[in-house]
């Protein structure tokens, strides 16, 4: 059987840079290419426009202090309490942030990248 989808083959460009409000859609554990614990964050785009509704995800590894400090940018800025070095995932999952992104080269082309975390006032 043979489908026809329109658009299957187009490159999805990057979100351009800007700050854009977000909402939290997921928090999962994942290994990073190291073997270390790192949580992957997939935040939707809230803002209408030509973005609306595209993802970002960020990543954060825990073993390190640099991916512990930007969690706890994204868990201040979504206002998520933090009691004894733990949180509850339930207060983060459709928490809004603004989120400064920017462009990075990589690999296999320019991604985006999540800079900053900002609380929705």
């Amino acid at each position: 059987m043979r489908i026809s989808v329109p658009g299957l083959s187009a490159e999805l460009e990057p979100v351009a840079p800007g700050t854009y409000t977000a909402e939290v859609s997921s928090m999962e554990m994942q290994q990073s290419k190291a073997g270390n614990d790192m949580w992957v964050v997939t935040l939707r785009i809230m803002d209408e426009g030509p973005y609306f509704g595209r993802l970002l995800s960020d990543r954060f590894v825990v073993d390190n202090p640099i991916g512990r400090q930007r969690l706890s940018r994204l868990l201040r800025a979504a206002k998520v309490r933090v009691v004894n070095d733990e949180f509850d995932t339930e207060e983060l999952i459709g928490a809004r942030v603004q989120v400064a992104v920017e462009h990075e080269e990589g690999d296999n082309g320019v991604f985006e990248r999540i800079r900053r975390y900002i609380s929705v006032l």
